[in-house]
């Protein structure tokens, strides 16, 4: 049985990877060193921000600030929102 698979025109066209991100909470320095580590490994990446992005770190409000920055960025990046 052969099975033949066509890919929608988004998908032959489209340049957007996606990385996935969470559970930072609050430590902007690992999220930081997470975008940077995904854009020197794609060339144009969807980031999906997983939630749990602010909570026991030191560094919460630059989080988000983070965060805010890469929606702007990326338009195709999304924040999903956690319980944090």
């Amino acid at each position: 049985m052969s099975v033949r698979l066509e890919l929608t025109p988004f998908f032959k066209t489209s340049s957007v990877h996606t990385s996935a991100i969470g559970d930072v909470h609050g430590r902007a320095d690992l999220l930081e060193r997470l975008l940077e580590h995904t854009y020197v490994n794609l060339p144009r990446p969807r980031v999906v921000f997983l939630g749990d992005i602010i909570d026991r770190g030191p560094d919460s409000r630059q989080c988000m600030n983070l965060v805010e920055q890469e929606l702007s960025r990326q338009p195709a990046s999304v924040l999903i929102q956690g319980n944090h």
